[in-house]
């Protein structure tokens, strides 16, 4: 079993072992009788057999597919059952322990570390306000995303040089998307470079000049990937 697979299969395993999870587990496209008119309204059914499933037979090429698949199990139940339905409230709970675990994790483990490293400070930065009751006597330096980030012109990396034209390129394909599961596609990819700066946002600014170049260089793969779909 690939890393990939690995990673996946821990996290599905983590929020199946929950027994609220055995609600959504039945396959609610094949039951038509217990729920009518359920593939009418859902037009991309799944369950998470069927993502176990591709997990075994390698069909995720990265994360990002995987947490789509996650995250379509939501957006169903709250598209089939409504947001006051009892499946919606099970779904919302695991969606969230989903949206914690799975916030680490990408196909670029460099990526993984700083992001976790955010977390880590954040910890530790609350763990010292609290043994200090406030006092002040010990300060946390912020961590934030910003201390990452780099002029335009500044060179971080000997390898890696992004230059204005690019990032006004990158700028206009980005704007050139209008199809609303591609904009969301593209905005997990950027959540999973920075947590802590999307959250659960569903849409997001940000200034091209101030990411770092491994997050420009990703955006540009995706953009990419996007436009030459369409």
């Amino acid at each position: 079993m690939s890393v990939l697979a690995q990673k996946c299969l821990k996290i599905l395993d983590e929020i199946t072992s929950r027994s609220i999870s055995d609600a959504l587990l039945l396959p609610f496209d094949s039951l038509e009788e217990e729920f009518p008119e359920y593939t009418k309204i859902v037009k991309n059914p799944i369950d998470f057999e069927v993502i176990r499933k591709k997990i075994d037979q390698n069909i995720y090429k990265s994360f990002l597919e995987f947490k789509s698949d996650m995250n379509l199990v939501w957006s169903n139940c709250l598209q089939y059952f409504g947001e006051e339905s009892f499946f919606s409230y099970i779904s919302n709970d695991l969606k969230a322990q989903f949206d914690k675990i799975s916030s680490f994790v990408s196909d670029n483990p460099e990526i993984d570390w700083i992001n976790e490293l955010y977390d880590l400070c954040d910890e530790l930065g609350s763990a010292i306000k609290a043994s200090n009751n406030g006092s002040g006597l010990i300060k946390k330096k912020s961590v934030s995303i910003k201390q990452f980030d780099t002029n335009p012109n500044q060179e971080i990396d000997d390898d890696i040089v992004i230059n204005q034209s690019e990032l006004k390129q990158l700028a206009d394909d980005i704007h050139s998307i209008s199809d609303p599961v591609q904009q969301l596609s593209l905005l997990e990819t950027f959540r999973v470079m920075h947590p802590k700066l999307v959250g659960n946002k569903v849409s997001v600014t940000f200034n091209l000049n101030t990411l770092p170049p491994s997050s420009i260089i990703a955006l540009q793969k995706a953009v990419g990937d996007i436009l030459h779909k369409n």
